[in-house]
């Protein structure tokens, strides 16, 4: 039996592994089945090689590359790059399936059994990580793009745990699910363009002292403060550890106990740009 036959039907990866490294074949830095991005807009690969060999090299792979890869799907895939001409160069994007779908910090209760960090940083890793399926965006961009400290990107791995092999590959798994629910639920939430239009922290300010003055409460500086970060969190999906308005070490200022929370973020998500039906808030189903 040829080496390409019985790589085809090996019964395992390990197997497909031990193969190619006998044989010299399926290199991922060869020209053949080259797992990195960028190799793969110049030379189209055949998806079965491309997914049996990603699937061998799992083990192998950080946690980013697991992710970007998809080892933890049934079809490990390479990230597909979108392609346009300028001036008459050709310029590849890289691809963000989860763009818009992931808040800053993750949805309460999602994957809540990988997070050994205190605080906010678990949760917001975990967004990181969501962000990061499918995706050959670095993943500094997307933690800017998400309105987080981009040194965030740099400690994923270690936040969430310093994981062991089995660990890595139980928390990918976890990723994997949860990012197929989301595709079969696209969220009815633009998290991305929130964070966007909540970097006018004036507009967030004004839409929160009306707000709260629509309830007859008249907001001193602190008060101010407080409604501001109230309003930002919800709208943005992310924490008040990572508003742009509080410098670090900074307490964070409170909702004045007169104003009516529930009211005063239905009022103020009114009041901030948003799709026609768009909710304040979504969870994943």
């Amino acid at each position: 039996m040829g080496v390409a036959a019985q790589i085809i039907t090996a019964d395992s990866l390990e197997h497909v592994e031990a193969l190619a490294a006998r044989h010299g074949v399926l290199d991922p830095v060869g020209s053949h089945t080259p797992i990195w991005p960028k190799e793969h807009d110049i030379h189209p690969r055949n998806p079965l090689l491309m997914s049996l060999r990603l699937g061998s090299l799992s083990a192998h792979l950080s946690l980013s590359q697991q992710l970007m890869y998809r080892t933890a799907s049934e079809r490990p895939r390479a990230p597909v790059r979108v392609e346009h001409r300028a001036g008459g160069r050709r310029l590849t994007e890289g691809t963000w399936p989860a763009r818009g779908w992931v808040p800053p910090v993750l949805w309460d209760g999602e994957l809540a059994d990988h997070v050994v960090a205190a605080g906010s940083y678990g949760p917001a890793a975990l967004s990181l990580a969501l962000s990061k399926v499918g995706s050959s965006v670095p993943l500094r961009a997307i933690a800017v793009d998400l309105g987080l400290p981009a040194w965030l990107a740099d400690r994923v791995a270690a936040i969430l745990g310093g994981r062991s092999r089995p660990d890595q590959e139980r928390l990918a798994r976890s990723l994997e699910q949860l990012f197929a629910r989301l595709e079969a639920n696209p969220p009815p939430v633009n998290y991305s363009k929130r964070v966007a239009v909540a970097r006018d922290l004036a507009m967030v300010r004004a839409a929160a002292v009306e707000a709260a003055a629509l309830q007859l409460v008249a907001l001193d500086e602190r008060g101010e403060a407080g409604a501001t970060v109230a309003l930002w969190v919800a709208y943005t999906g992310s924490h008040p550890r990572f508003c742009p308005l509080l410098v670090p070490g900074q307490s964070t200022p409170s909702l004045p106990p007169r104003v009516d929370r529930t009211d005063f973020l239905r009022i103020g998500f009114q009041l901030l740009p948003h799709g026609e039906r768009e909710p304040l808030a979504w969870s994943p189903p």
